[in-house]
């Protein structure tokens, strides 16, 4: 595979393939358009995952990057060209620079792209893992004249770094100053991620604990960390929580009011991970039932006689609170606050007779009401 420049680079260039025939011998060259002049770099490799080797060429006069997808039997389709991120388009190298499982190209360019040379550039043009490649987003070479470019991890970070070599340190009036130069340009991208959030009980009861647990994943080494924000229609926190070595972070809750809340897990991100959102988990909490039961003693008792009545609220998930009525008849004998759940009310004032005295729990919205009455004899 030969990239070609004809006529002094100054029309269009073409790359050239040889097939070969198995034995150390070639075929003759069959030529493609390189997409712009001077063709001076090329490189293979699969851009669009279809399992078939593609074509990517520097050309340096035009300052473009050509790509040509390849048919699998040698030949390729017309060219694509993207603009270079530079002017005069030295060399070009292949590598997922983002981690994002998709092919990405890197130029480097003798001068920037108002073709000021004192300084190279290195282009980096994101691929759309079809073949397809983003505008070139530009970074300074370390030096002026720009030739060379290659990936590698160089601080062991799992993140391909770019080193640049530079003919010169400056560039003016058409001349290099000072010795060539090798710019080192660290990878500091942050992968993208991905959160999930579950419950693990839903509907739930007030009064039930119930977990929720978001879960960090992303596409880059190294794992998530930092904390989760679990938050109720993205506006208001039911608490913040740091993720485990595993990228999980899990919230208990017991005492949500019974509603219907939409809750999301927000990761905040670190330095090498961005942040995201899990989709909303609609999390409904029900209403907790109650039940009374009331005594009274002494019973029987005697007219002008005092009589203690103890009430008792329960609930499955809560105890009880707030105040409880006790009524004879339609007639409101008092009320009393629960304590742990019990109230109680003395009375001296009841009839001779049989009076069936009631307790009236009201609840609220969060556990429903009850009540009970009991039959009190007065001698």
């Amino acid at each position: 595979m030969v990239a070609n420049c004809s006529l002094g680079c100054f029309t269009t260039g073409v790359v050239s393939v040889l097939l070969g025939n198995g034995n150390g011998t070639f075929q003759p060259a069959v030529s493609f358009g390189s997409g712009g002049f001077g063709a001076v770099s090329v490189s293979i490799f699969d851009v669009n995952g279809d399992g078939k080797p593609d074509l990517i060429v520097a050309n340096a006069t035009s300052s473009v990057v050509g790509v040509l997808l390849g048919n699998g039997d040698g030949t390729f389709k017309p060219v694509v060209t993207y603009g270079s991120g530079g002017t005069g388009a030295d060399s070009i190298a292949v590598a997922d620079v983002n981690s994002d499982g998709k092919v990405d190209l890197v130029v480097a360019n003798r001068c920037d792209t108002t073709r000021n040379c004192e300084h190279g550039s290195v282009g980096v043009l994101l691929g759309n893992g079809d073949g397809t490649f983003q505008a070139a987003v530009t970074f300074g070479s370390g030096g002026a004249f720009a030739v060379s470019i290659a990936v590698a991890d160089l601080n062991a970070d799992d993140k391909p770094d770019l080193l640049a070599l530079n003919l010169c340190s400056t560039h003016s009036g058409g001349r290099c100053f000072g010795n060539g130069t090798l710019g080192v340009l660290l990878n500091i991208t942050r992968q993208l991620t991905s959160t999930s959030l579950a419950s693990s009980l839903n509907p739930s009861i007030y009064g039930q604990k119930v977990t929720f647990t978001a879960r960090v994943t992303t596409n880059g080494p190294q794992p998530p960390t930092g904390s989760v924000a679990f938050t109720w229609g993205g506006i208001y926190s039911i608490g913040f929580v740091t993720l485990n070595s595993s990228g999980v972070a899990t919230l208990t809750k017991s005492r949500l009011n019974a509603d219907s809340y939409p809750l999301t897990a927000m990761y905040r991100g670190d330095v090498n991970n961005l942040s995201s959102t899990s989709a909303v988990l609609n999390q409904l909490v029900l209403e907790t039932t109650s039940a009374a039961t009331i005594t009274s003693s002494p019973n029987p008792s005697t007219v002008g006689q005092a009589v203690t009545f103890t009430a008792k609220i329960t609930s499955p998930t809560v105890t009880p609170a707030g105040p409880v009525t006790f009524t004879a008849g339609k007639t409101v004998l008092g009320t009393a606050q629960l304590t742990g759940g019990k109230a109680t009310f003395t009375a001296s004032s009841l009839p001779a007779g049989s009076t069936v005295v009631t307790v009236t729990y009201n609840g609220d919205s969060n556990i429903a009401k009850s009540s009970a009455s009991v039959r009190q004899t007065v001698q």
